[in-house]
């Protein structure tokens, strides 16, 4: 509840507060953000990191680290429980306002995201890949077999695998000449005998009658 209320004077505060109007000086910011920095290499912490990836009760590594954060200030820095939102903010902000403090947080020095070059309405730019078996290849030649037989194959040999398919099986041929003949969707069996079809299996009501 209280974190909520925390939450909630954030949002009301909006962009009407500048960092300049934070209680903490750059100086301050600095010594914050190196604190962070070392108590996340503690034994404690890289446990609690460990722990929020099997966790099932929601609690995640964002989670540890907000925990992280509220107790650099309250315990290292003094910051009183009323100053605490406006003090935090104040820290996740400051590598925008002081662009040489980015240097410090792991989370800055290690970001490896970015808007990217592409654009919407962009060609696809070719570039190479490497397929599971070790083979060299290009991202355009992978797209274009999604479409082609081998593509059909690929997808039919991953599924025996993962299920542990034991009945052998085949693929259509990409103008799903077989389909045509047989009519197999969603499923259907047929019993083949010396070159006749002697069953065919006919649904009824969206179900198979299995005493057939």
């Amino acid at each position: 509840v209280q974190r909520q209320a925390e939450e909630e004077e954030i949002l009301r505060e909006g962009d009407s507060h500048r960092l300049v109007r934070f209680p903490v000086d750059k100086s301050t910011l600095k010594a914050i953000l190196e604190t962070e920095n070392e108590l996340r290499l503690s034994p404690a912490v890289q446990a609690a990191y460990a722990q929020a990836e099997t966790d099932v009760s929601g609690c995640d590594w964002m989670d540890v680290t907000e925990n992280l954060q509220r107790h650099v200030l309250r315990e290292h820095f003094g910051v009183p429980l009323s100053d605490e939102a406006r003090v935090l903010r104040a820290v996740r902000r400051c590598i925008h306002e002081y662009p040489e403090l980015r240097a410090i947080p792991v989370y800055t020095r290690f970001q490896r995201a970015r808007p990217g070059c592409l654009r919407a309405g962009d060609a696809v730019v070719d570039c190479g890949v490497t397929c599971l078996d070790g083979s060299p290849s290009t991202l355009l030649t992978q797209l274009a077999m999604l479409g082609l037989q081998r593509g059909r194959v690929n997808l039919s040999r991953e599924f025996v695998e993962d299920f542990g398919w034991r009945v052998p099986m085949v693929c259509d041929t990409m103008d799903n000449a077989f389909d045509r003949e047989y009519a197999p969707w969603p499923l259907r069996m047929y019993v083949v005998h010396g070159g006749t079809v002697v069953y065919v299996a006919q649904p009824r009501k969206a179900a198979f009658d299995l005493s057939e």
